[in-house]
């Protein structure tokens, strides 16, 4: 929590966001973080959070700097937008440089909090922000940090081949759909019956606040619940030997417990 409080003072000081510090950030948010005498009690407070709750707020402040572009490389996150727009828009460059421009087209399974942490997304928001004001004594921010106009949902880990329905070559104005959705065991569009999606079980912290928990795993075989709380069934059984192939030199595996990242041997 050190980092992140040296993080969030260093976009209050970055040049190149003076523009957007100015127009979306508070001045009790930059009074807050550009004083360091706050450091301590910030940290101390969130030490003081059960486990659940200090995820939750580290990823609330995550989301600021992730979408500010000062971490970069570091960060757990990608970028994605519910707006084409801001594809098309981050596609550019690479049609300018005759590179390869690539649209991921991508769906989320429900509860959203589980896949991506994007505050203007979440549910029963205001009341988690309202517990980070006035429990913690925290700042808070604009929901859609500095660059509200390209609406960001920052997905956690990575873009998983269960939740990609296709990917837009955008030079070519072409799109190529996800192979899966046709296979033997997806005949999508008729009732799959091979879709698998998380049960919930919703408990209220001390914040007052739902945090989820992956319970148990269950099918489905209604469409609507595909796209509500499921992902595309894809066989992975042969995906340890074949990413030994690649030069990956760690994975991201997702079950039941949630992410574990492990190194490729």
């Amino acid at each position: 929590m050190d980092d992140l409080f040296t993080q969030l003072s260093k976009i209050l000081k970055e040049e190149r966001l003076e523009k957007k510090v100015e127009e979306n950030i508070s001045e009790e948010f930059k009074n807050y973080f550009l004083n360091e005498a706050n450091r301590s009690n910030f940290i101390k407070n969130i030490d003081s959070q059960q486990e659940g709750n200090k995820l939750l707020i580290r990823d609330y402040y995550l989301y600021l700097l992730h979408t500010s572009n000062v971490m970069k490389e570091d960060s757990i996150l990608v970028s994605t937008s519910t707006a084409i727009k801001t594809a098309r828009t981050f596609a550019s460059p690479a049609l300018r440089n005759d590179d390869i421009a690539i649209i991921f087209h991508y769906f989320i399974c429900e509860p959203y909090i589980y896949h991506t942490f994007t505050p203007w997304k979440m549910e029963e928001f205001e009341k988690f922000e309202k517990a980070i004001k006035e429990v913690l004594n925290f700042p808070i921010y604009n929901t859609k940090g500095l660059f509200p106009k390209q609406n960001e949902v920052a997905i956690k880990g990575g873009l998983l081949p269960h939740n990609i329905l296709g990917i837009e070559l955008v030079k070519e104005k072409k799109i190529i759909v996800n192979p899966h959705l046709f296979e033997d065991y997806n005949i999508a569009l008729k009732k799959l019956k091979n879709i698998q999606w998380f049960e919930v079980d919703k408990h209220i912290n001390l914040m007052d606040f739902n945090y989820y928990k992956i319970e148990s795993w269950h099918q489905s075989n209604d469409i609507e619940t595909i796209f509500k709380y499921g992902r595309i069934f894809i066989d992975q059984s042969e995906f340890d030997e074949v990413i030994k192939l690649t030069e990956y030199s760690h994975k991201i595996i997702i079950d039941s417990d949630g992410f574990s990242s492990k190194k490729v041997e």
